[in-house]
């Protein structure tokens, strides 16, 4: 919205009693531009800067931002002085540019049940997530722009002190105390370009939030039901509820501006569907300004000059004024306001949780700022048919648990009934009871989301004896289900547009051997889909990369949907950090030509803590990377290098490692990079100074090493290696993480592999090298007229291209009479010297050493479980076949877990004050 200012002289009388005022709000996550909680709102006039009004022109310091992603962001701050009934709002501004700001959230109701008492609950220049009892955990939409110098405002308005019943925030008469964090926004491919794309304050809500702005209206109808009338002004819809429509008295109601049906002719403004014997009390009517009503009868209504004609069933009319009762939430006018939150700072209540929520996304965490969230999905099969025939109802649901209560989104394609339920099923031993979601009174039932009480079975989480499948009822006669599936923590990607609207959903999840299944649904996008990718969201000003694309996977349904199985394998450990590190995201490209509506995605939720704490069946890639006196060094300083490290093999004995730390001082610098086996330094991967990137303090490391010893290959396989990252700070100890036990891929197929790329085998060529592949590939060789392939003796000849007692090795097949290609399979493992005769001394030699490596042999039954089955299944069944009874509960895979997602230096202290784990969750995510 745009900025407006009142009287400079009533404010400035105000300001010595603003400063008095001990009302603060402070930012834990994403980082606050300060540590103290006193700013406050400076009246114009005033000495300072006037950091609260947004029109703050002073960037950070030390050019510290956080980078954020358009979509849902869940935010997390902290109120260190209790000021009941007393409510917040969440705006974007720009450093510098005071044109406009946009309100992501208003009137966030007040958590009267905070209390602000504790050691740890400091109000300036302390340690910040201390407030244990007076967090606020609350989810916004970060907009599609772009927007380098950015910042997060929220502001705490105390109602408790103002003198009326309103306090008008612009006019400086309401005391209010603000918190700033510094953000980067990057938009998507076709994102907006800034601030004023994000001014509509109903573009920025995920549906119905129940607290914009409202006009309540009030009609007597003689020896009648009244009638209210809800008038809610952002979303342009008037909401008539009476019980006369239960009744079946109405045969006819509408607006209009007459007072009886003698003095004039006009058509009503309004005009309702009254049905007979409507079973509903309210009635719904959607207007358009300028269409069917206009700017002149919005002002009339709220002056009461309209009037309601309404029509009896027994032929009486009555035409009784409208009149204004009461405004809520107007902008910028702010009353005494507070609602019910769960004791860790959520907002509760029907309106958020339930299956009539009108606006569930607000309980639901999105971002590393909120640490309680496990996902569990389920991929949906038709009961009586083969699952791979897609023209039978299949579906995906995924169910994010977070404290008490479980956000269920569902996506089906090919339906052909009504549904009634969704059953989540529990064990036959004994536990966590059924948790039964009824959907049949949704308006769609193929896509939704709700929030549901799950109290009863998340004290289950980690044993045999939680939920276990997922069946799907019809709203028929029919007692069996028309779909099932098995319930198991994975991965979650829920796919939005750029209005937000849910299209779709992806879920994830990795075979023992790291093979990534998922099954993805997308249903109702603006135009034909072009291409669906996985992406990483990139560190900087560069464009997001794209690491996979699935349009192979996928099958067109008759009803306009998408559906794809997906198998994908050979990752490197970039792709595993990204996962580990919240950073890769599902997205729908449609050749749609509008902007608007062209591009869909969805974030991949972060993998649960139990795959790296399941040693027996788990898969774990990552490892966490600090100092050994971490947490003693960052509890008296705040800042310490810190981060996640990636570690693969890959299926010719490749070494891949990716290391992203964060947390450095302004002027630190890493000097070295180093694999050591104990104190010995193994390997150097980096020996030079390097930099950290400016603005995000992050340092990023990727390489490979494709010919590593014998020795470090037993080292890898073991588990003994560490990896030690040096700064110009932490000269000798180094930032220290464990390389995790690794072990080649042992799932992947033979390959066909084309030497030299797309050039082919040419002298031209760049990329041809030194090659490794697993016994059983085939090689691929395209040339020209004047090059062959030739498999010579030894390393002796091949280093004096010597063609002596050498051969031509495979097949040749003409393809042109200038291009020929020659495949040739390799059975056995070794080393192999490959030339060119007419190349092989040019001045870039045409040759190359492959070394073919043993296969892995294992039985059927290994290559089921390791290829195939999903690690939370084998470690299920696992479980059950030791299980000795309902006393016996099998032993929890959790227990705190360090790391599975980057630890940022705000987030760091909320585990040093809560050591122990959850007590509902089994773990907790950073």
């Amino acid at each position: 919205m745009s900025v407006s200012f009142w009287p400079l002289l009533a404010a400035a009388l105000l300001s010595t009693l603003l400063t008095f005022a001990d009302g603060h709000v402070r930012f834990v996550c994403p980082k606050p531009k300060s540590l103290t909680s006193s700013l406050y709102r400076r009246p114009p006039g005033s000495k300072g800067e006037r950091q609260c009004d947004g029109k703050s022109k002073i960037p950070p310091a030390d050019g510290t931002y956080t980078l954020l992603s358009p979509g849902p962001y869940t935010l997390r701050f902290e109120e260190t002085e209790y000021h009941k009934n007393s409510p917040f709002r969440i705006s974007l501004h720009q450093y510098g540019d005071n044109s406009f700001y946009c309100i992501l959230l208003d009137q966030i109701p007040h958590n009267n049940e905070a209390s602000t008492i504790g050691t740890y609950c400091d109000t300036d220049g302390g340690l910040i997530g201390g407030c244990k009892g007076s967090t606020y955990f609350i989810t916004v939409h970060i907009p599609d722009i772009d927007c380098d110098n950015c910042y997060l405002q929220v502001t705490f308005i105390n109602t408790d002190t103002s003198t009326g019943d309103t306090c008008r925030l612009d006019d400086y008469l309401c005391t209010a105390y603000c918190s700033m964090a510094n953000v980067k926004i990057k938009a998507t491919e076709p994102g907006m370009k800034n601030l004023s794309y994000c001014e509509n304050y109903a573009d920025n809500l995920y549906g119905k939030w129940p607290f914009t702005p409202r006009d309540i209206y009030k009609v007597k109808l003689p020896g009648l039901d009244p009638v209210t009338i809800v008038h809610e002004v952002t979303w342009q819809q008037l909401t008539f509820r009476t019980q006369l429509f239960e009744k079946g008295v109405v045969e006819y109601m509408s607006v209009c501006n007459e007072t009886d049906n003698s003095t004039t002719h006009q058509l009503p403004l309004i005009q309702l569907p009254v049905e007979a014997n409507s079973s509903h009390s309210e009635l719904v009517m959607k207007y358009m300004v300028g269409e069917d009503f206009t700017v002149q009868d919005l002002q009339m209504l709220k002056a009461g000059q309209l009037h309601l004609h309404v029509t009896t069933t027994d032929g009486k009319d009555f035409y009784p004024s409208i009149t204004l009762q009461k405004s809520l939430y107007e902008p910028g006018i702010y009353r005494q306001h507070s609602a019910p939150y769960t004791s860790a700072g959520w907002l509760a209540g029907p309106q958020f949780v339930g299956t009539t929520a009108s606006y569930p996304i607000i309980s639901w965490g999105f971002s590393n700022c909120s640490y309680t969230s496990r996902y569990f999905i389920s991929q949906l099969h038709p009961t009586d048919e083969t699952h791979h025939n897609t023209t039978l109802p299949h579906g995906v649901i995924g169910v994010t648990f977070m404290e008490s209560r479980a956000v269920v989104t569902a996506t089906f394609v090919g339906l052909i009934e009504e549904l009634a339920s969704v059953k989540f099923v529990g064990p036959d031993l004994g536990g966590a009871p059924d948790l039964v979601v009824n959907i049949e009174n949704l308006t769609d039932q193929t896509i939704f989301i709700i929030s549901v009480d799950a109290s009863r079975q998340i004290p289950y989480f980690d044993t045999v004896q939680f939920l276990k499948r997922v069946e799907i009822y019809p709203r028929s006669d029919n007692p069996h289900p028309v779909m099932v599936g098995e319930f198991e923590e994975g991965m979650l990607s829920v796919i939005r547009g750029p209005d937000m609207r849910m299209v779709g959903q992806a879920v994830f999840q990795f075979s023992r051997d790291g093979e990534w299944h998922g099954l993805l649904m997308v249903r109702g996008v603006a135009a034909p889909v072009h291409s669906v990718q996985v992406f990483t969201e990139s560190q900087s000003d560069q464009p997001d990369d794209p690491v996979l694309h699935l349009n192979k996977f996928l099958k067109p349904q008759p009803d306009g949907s998408l559906f794809g199985v997906l198998n994908i394998t050979g990752q490197d450990s970039e792709f595993y950090l990204n996962l580990w590190l919240g950073k890769l995201y599902v997205a729908v490209v449609t050749d749609n030509m509008s902007a608007d509506h062209s591009f869909y995605r969805g974030q991949v939720s972060v993998p649960g803590a139990w795959y790296c704490t399941s040693k027996e069946f788990g898969f774990c890639p990552v490892t966490v990377m600090q100092h050994a006196f971490f947490e003693t060094y960052h509890k008296f300083t705040g800042f310490t290098p810190h981060g996640l490290a990636s570690f693969v093999l890959d299926r010719v004995n490749v070494f891949y490692y990716s290391i992203h730390l964060e947390g450095f001082e302004p002027m630190e610098t890493v000097t070295e990079v180093n694999i050591l086996n104990g104190e010995r330094t193994l390997v150097t991967l980096s020996s030079s100074t390097q930099n950290i990137q400016p603005g995000t303090r992050v340092f990023h490391l990727y390489g490979s090493i494709p010919g590593h010893s014998p020795e470090m290959l037993k080292y890898l396989t073991h588990g003994t290696l560490k990896v030690c990252v040096k700064t110009s700070l932490f000269k000798e100890e180094g930032i220290i993480g464990q390389i995790p036990m690794l072990q080649r891929t042992q799932c992947g197929k033979s390959q066909i592999i084309t030497v030299g790329g797309t050039t082919g085998w040419s002298p031209n060529s760049t990329d041809i090298s030194n090659l490794s592949i697993v016994q059983g590939d085939m090689l691929g060789f395209v040339y020209g007229a004047t090059e062959n392939v030739i498999l010579l003796k030894d390393k002796d000849h091949f280093q004096r291209c010597d063609f002596t007692d050498s051969r031509p090795i495979g097949n040749k097949l003409l393809l042109s009479e200038s291009k020929g290609t020659v495949l040739h399979p390799f059975p056995k493992p070794g080393t192999f010297y490959i030339a060119s005769q007419s190349s092989c001394n040019s001045t870039q030699p045409l040759k190359m050493v492959l070394t073919v490596i043993d296969n892995i042999h294992h039985s059927e039954q290994y290559i089921k479980s390791h290829c195939r089955d999903s690690v939370y299944m084998v470690w299920r069944q696992a479980q059950l076949d030791k299980y000795h009874g309902v006393d016996g509960v099998a032993a929890s895979l959790g227990g705190v877990v360090v790391g599975l997602v980057i630890l940022s230096a705000v987030l760091l202290w909320d585990r040093l004050l809560n050591a122990e784990s959850s007590g509902v969750n089994g773990f907790e995510r950073f």
